[in-house]
C-alpha cells in the first residue's frame, strides 16, 4: 500500500513455508543484533518502517516482528542475544495507542517475565509511532520518545485501574481488585514492594489493604494452581481423559534470581530431610513458592510432612505429584548441593531454610 487510498492492505505478509517460520524471525535484526549484544538493548516496534525509522534516527537496536505476535521463539532469540552477563539489560515495546495497541501491550506484560532483562513501553505523543513521528517532528522527537519509555509493570497498573470510578471508595477498591493481578507477576519481592506503594497512590488506599487483597490473589492461585494440577492425579480408569485445556507447567525460568533460591530450597527440603523441623518445612510449602510447578510440589511435600524423618519421604511427595512432574521432582532431588559432607550439609540445608524462613517473614512485615 503506496497511498491512502490505496483498497490493499499495508503489508503482505509471507505465510509459513517449510524454510520461513515467521513466529522465529525479527525483521531488521541482521543489522540490530551486534548493538543489541553490545548495548543490552532492543527496541521492539510494531511495523517494517518503524524499524527504518528507527534506525534513521539512531536507535540501532530496533526490530518487528513479521505479522506475528511477539512470542516465546522471539523472547529465546533476544535472550541468547543478551547473554549470560548480569549486566542490566532492556526490552522497550512501542505500541499504538489505540485498542489494538492496548492489547498487544498487555499481551507483552503476560510475557514480561520470560525476558533476562528489564521490560518498558514507549508511546509516542499524540498516538504517533515512530515512523510518523519521525516524518513529522524529526529523529529527536524518536530519540526522546524511547527515552521516556515507563516500565512495564506501570502501564500494565493504568491500563487494568482504566475505567474504574477513583472518586468513590467502591471504585477505588475495585480497581486494586483488578489490578494486584499485575503485583503477582513481579518476581522480585523488593520491587513487588514497591509497586505496592505505586498502586496504592494511584487509587488513594493505604498499602495495607493493597497487600491484603495481594495476599488474597496470591491464595487464589496457589489454590487454582494445586487443584488444576490434581486433576491429573489419581483417575479412575473408567473416567474420561482430562480435556485438552488441561493446566500445563511453565518451565521455571532460572535466570530469575527468585526461582534460583525456590529451587535450591526445595532440593535442601528433598534431599537433607533429617536436618529440618517439620513446622520450619510447613512454613515454607505454605508461604514461600510462586513458581507454578514449585507450588504444586511444595504442597505435595506439606501434605506428606508426617513422613519427613521416613526412609519414604521422597516417594510420598512423588505419590502425591502429577506424573507431568516426576522428572523435574528427579532433577530437583539429584541436584548437586554446594556440600557433600554428611554433617556440613545438614548445616547447609540449615541456613537455606532459615533464610527462607527470614525472607517469608520480611515478607509479611
Amino acid at each position: 500500500k503506496i497511498y491512502e487510498d490505496d483498497p490493499l492492505a499495508k503489508y503482505i505478509n509471507t505465510g509459513e513455508t517449510p524454510v520461513y517460520h515467521k513466529s522465529q524471525v525479527l525483521y531488521g535484526l541482521d543489522l540490530a543484533k551486534k548493538d543489541i549484544a553490545s548495548k543490552r538493548q532492543v527496541v521492539v516496534v510494531e511495523g517494517y518502517t518503524d524499524v527504518m525509522a528507527c534506525h534513521l534516527a539512531g536507535i540501532t537496536t530496533a526490530v518487528a516482528t513479521c505479522g506475528t505476535a511477539f512470542g516465546d521463539d522471539h523472547i529465546r532469540r533476544i535472550n541468547q542475544l543478551f547473554g549470560s552477563s548480569d549486566a542490566p539489560a532492556q526490552v522497550i515495546f512501542t505500541f499504538d495507542p489505540d485498542a489494538a495497541g492496548q492489547k498487544a501491550a498487555m499481551r507483552a506484560f503476560e510475557s514480561s517475565g520470560k525476558f533476562i532483562a528489564s521490560t518498558f513501553v514507549a508511546v509516542g505523543p499524540e498516538g504517533l509511532d515512530p515512523c510518523d513521528l519521525r516524518i513529522s517532528r524529526g529523529d529527536s522527537a524518536v530519540l526522546q520518545m524511547i527515552e521516556t519509555k515507563r516500565p512495564i509493570y506501570e502501564f500494565a497498573l493504568d491500563q487494568k485501574i482504566a475505567g474504574h470510578d477513583l472518586s468513590s471508595y467502591p471504585g477505588r477498591l475495585s480497581a486494586a481488585t483488578a489490578a494486584v493481578s499485575v503485583l503477582t507477576k513481579i518476581a522480585d519481592l523488593g520491587a513487588r514492594e514497591e509497586y505496592v506503594r505505586i498502586l496504592a497512590g494511584k487509587v488513594q488506599l493505604g498499602s495495607d489493604e493493597i497487600n491484603r487483597l495481594l495476599s488474597a490473589e496470591v491464595a487464589k492461585l496457589r489454590s487454582s494452581a494445586v487443584a488444576g494440577a490434581r486433576r491429573g492425579m489419581d483417575i479412575d480408569p473408567g473416567e474420561p481423559p482430562l480435556p485438552e485445556d488441561a493446566p500445563e507447567f511453565p518451565t521455571p525460568n532460572l535466570n530469575d534470581p527468585n526461582t534460583r533460591l525456590e529451587q535450591e530450597v526445595l532440593a535442601v527440603i528433598l534431599q537433607a530431610p533429617a536436618a529440618l523441623t517439620e513446622d520450619g518445612v510447613l512454613l515454607i510449602c505454605q508461604q514461600m513458592f510462586a513458581t507454578p510447578a514449585y507450588v504444586v510440589i511444595a504442597d505435595a511435600a506439606s501434605q506428606s510432612i508426617s513422613s519427613l524423618k521416613q526412609p519414604g519421604w521422597f516417594a510420598e511427595i512423588v505419590s502425591k505429584t502429577p506424573e507431568v512432574l516426576h522428572n523435574l521432582l528427579r532433577q530437583l532431588a539429584a541436584k548437586e548441593l554446594p556440600i557433600r559432607d554428611a554433617e556440613q550439609l545438614n548445616e547447609y540445608a540449615l541456613s537455606v531454610v532459615n533464610s527462607a524462613r527470614k525472607k517469608i517473614m520480611m515478607r509479611q512485615k
